[in-house]
C-alpha cells in the first residue's frame, strides 16, 4: 500500500467510529503497540509529517509541535518511539474522523 489512508481503510475502518469515541489508544489492530506504530511511522511518516503540518496550519498553529501539545496523550514524548506512536494514533484518528463524518453525510442523502 502507498498511502496510509489505503491502510487504515484496509485495517481499521470497521472500527472507526470506535477510535473516533473512545480514541485509538484504547487498543486497536495494528496500532497497539510501539514496534507496530515505529513500523508504519517508518512506511508512512511523511506523509503523516505532511498531513499534521497541513492540519497545523488550518488549526492557526505556530507549527506541529504547537498542535501536538494539544493532544490528549501529549505526555508521550520521551523517545522517538513513543513521538512516532503518538504521530501514528494521530493520523489514525484523523482519519477515523474523516470517515465517520463521510458516513455520517451519506445518512443525510
Amino acid at each position: 500500500m502507498k498511502e496510509f489512508k489505503e491502510w487504515f481503510e484496509e485495517n481499521l475502518s470497521e472500527y472507526a467510529e470506535d477510535i473516533v469515541n473512545h480514541g485509538v489508544d484504547c487498543g486497536f489492530p495494528g496500532v497497539t503497540t510501539y514496534s507496530e506504530c515505529v513500523e508504519l511511522w517508518e512506511k508512512y511518516g511523511q506523509e503523516i509529517w505532511d498531513y499534521a503540518v497541513e492540519q497545523a496550519e488550518q488549526l492557526g498553529c505556530k507549527n506541529v509541535a504547537e498542535m501536538i501539545s494539544s493532544f490528549k496523550r501529549a505526555d508521550m514524548l520521551e523517545s522517538l518511539d513513543e513521538f512516532y506512536n503518538l504521530m501514528v494514533w494521530y493520523a489514525c484518528e484523523e482519519i477515523a474522523r474523516e470517515i465517520t463524518d463521510r458516513q455520517d453525510e451519506d445518512s443525510l442523502d
